[in-house]
C-alpha cells in the first residue's frame, strides 16, 4: 500500500468555510487521505491592528494564538468524526497565495475551499478569494458551495475535446468512482447570428445547426475513446448553446450536485488567468466546482 494521499481544506471559521471542511474531512476519509486543515491571518489585516495598537487604540488582540486554539478543536472534532489524521496549521500572509504554496508543498491531491453560493458572480470585481485560490494553485481546487450532508451523486463534467476536458473527467472518476457521470458538450454555430441578420431562411440555419450536431457527436465520441469513457455513452448530452450559460443552466434544471470543469493553461498567461468558461461556471454554477488544470 503506498503512501496515503494529502488533502488540504482552508477554513477561515465561517459558515461557507466550514461547509467546506466537513465536505473535504468527508471526501478523505473515503480516499484514505490525511488532512491539513490551514488557516490564513491576513497579514494586510495583522498589520492594520499593530498600527492602531501603536497608535494607541489597545493591546494587539492574540489572534494566531486565538486561530491555533479553534483550528485544534475542529481538528479533534473532524479527526473524530470522521476517523482521519487531521493536521492544523495557522499561517501568516495573503489568503489566496498561502493556500496554493501550502497546497503545492504538501503535493496536496486535492485543495477544498467554500465559495458563495449561486450567485458568486457579484464578487468579481472584489476579487473573490476563492477565484484568486482557483487561479494559483496548481492541483485540483474544489470550490464548496452546499452542505456535505450527502456523498457527491451526480457529476456533470462538460468538455471542449482539450487535454483540459479529459484531466477534469479523470479526476471526477478518481474522486467520486461511485457517482453517475453526465459528460455534457456545448456546441455553436459560427455566425448564426450573422446569418439570419443577412436574410438567410431559419430552416437553412437549422440544417447548418444539425449538421454541426453531427460533427460535435462524432467529436465527442472521438473524446469518449481517447479517454477510456464508451462505457458512459449513455450518461453524454451534445447541446446547442452557448457554453457558460449551457453548463451552468444544466447543472440547475437536473439537480447535479457537482461539477468537474478543465481549467486550460497553453501559456504563462493561463497561469494567472482562468478560462472564461471556468471562471463562469465557478462563479455562477449552484453546486459545488471542481477545477482541474
Amino acid at each position: 500500500m503506498g503512501e496515503p494521499q494529502n488533502f488540504l481544506a482552508a477554513t477561515d471559521f465561517s459558515e461557507r468555510a466550514d461547509r467546506a471542511v466537513e465536505r473535504a474531512a468527508g471526501l478523505a476519509a473515503r480516499h484514505g487521505a490525511r488532512l491539513l486543515l490551514l488557516h490564513v491571518v491576513e497579514r494586510y489585516h495583522l498589520e492594520v491592528l499593530r498600527r492602531l495598537a501603536t497608535a494607541g487604540a489597545g493591546p494587539l488582540p492574540e489572534l494566531k494564538e486565538r486561530a491555533r486554539e479553534a483550528l485544534a478543536e475542529r481538528s479533534a472534532r473532524l479527526a473524530q468524526t470522521h476517523g482521519i489524521t487531521v493536521h492544523p496549521e495557522v499561517v501568516v500572509g495573503r489568503v489566496y497565495q498561502e493556500i496554493a504554496e501550502r497546497a503545492g508543498a504538501w503535493g496536496a491531491a486535492l485543495t477544498v475551499i467554500g465559495g458563495h453560493g449561486e450567485h458568486f458572480f457579484r464578487d468579481l470585481v472584489l476579487g473573490a478569494t476563492a477565484q484568486k485560490v482557483v487561479r494559483h494553485n496548481e492541483g485540483p481546487t474544489l470550490v464548496v458551495k452546499q452542505g456535505a450532508a450527502q456523498p457527491y451523486g451526480r457529476v456533470l463534467v462538460p468538455v471542449d475535446f482539450s487535454p483540459g476536458s479529459g484531466a477534469a473527467l479523470q479526476a471526477a472518476r478518481r474522486l467520486v468512482p461511485e457517482a453517475a457521470i453526465t459528460i455534457l458538450h456545448a456546441f455553436e454555430l459560427p455566425f448564426e447570428g450573422k446569418l439570419f441578420y443577412a436574410g438567410v431562411d431559419r430552416e437553412v440555419v437549422e440544417r447548418y445547426v444539425q449538421a454541426a450536431r453531427r460533427e460535435a457527436q462524432a467529436d465527442l465520441d472521438a473524446f469518449l475513446r481517447e479517454w477510456g469513457a464508451e462505457g458512459e455513452r449513455p450518461g453524454t448530452r451534445v447541446v446547442h448553446g452557448y457554453a457558460p450559460e449551457v453548463i451552468v443552466n444544466t447543472a440547475r434544471q437536473d439537480a447535479f450536485d457537482l461539477v468537474a470543469v478543465g481549467a486550460h493553461g497553453r501559456s504563462e498567461l493561463a497561469r494567472f488567468v482562468l478560462g472564461s468558461v471556468s471562471l463562469h461556471v465557478v462563479m455562477e454554477a449552484p453546486c459545488d466546482v471542481l477545477v482541474v488544470k
